[in-house]
């Protein structure tokens, strides 16, 4: 595509104002370059034929790039909120994980007081039914 505004000039081989512009070569030529010289057989267009097509090619490509535009900015969104959504679910699951931990140590701890509370009581035991033997 052109892309710029196309303005009619004077051939340089010619010295006839250029009408046509060539899409192969993407310059503007004059008539005789376009049907005898080194534009033939080449794709051309009068000078407004070419500015229409471009115009209209730029109008369908602003539709595409609003489009995208548009998708863009709602995938943005949907990244957006589920990055939200991991940071908050991150959180929660190491909430989980602590109170988890903290149940966990607790109850190793609750089992070596009992456990230890039972090692002592058969100690003495022991012991009581010794030294009452050695009396």
């Amino acid at each position: 595509m052109l892309f710029l505004v196309l303005e009619t000039s004077e051939c340089p081989v010619h010295k006839e104002l250029t009408k046509f512009y060539c899409r192969n070569c993407r310059c503007l030529c004059c008539a005789s370059c376009h049907k005898y010289g080194s534009h033939k057989n080449h794709s051309c267009f009068q000078v407004h034929e070419a500015e229409e097509k471009e115009r209209k090619a730029l109008v369908r490509l602003q539709t595409q790039v609003e489009q995208h535009g548009e998708k863009f900015i709602k995938a943005r969104g949907e990244v957006q909120r589920t990055i939200e959504e991991i940071k908050k679910n991150t959180i929660e699951v190491k909430d989980i994980a602590r109170r988890y931990y903290r149940e966990l140590r607790a109850a190793i701890d609750q089992g070596e007081k009992t456990l230890m509370e039972d090692i002592d009581k058969r100690s003495d035991a022991k012991l009581k039914v010794l030294n009452e033997q050695l009396r």
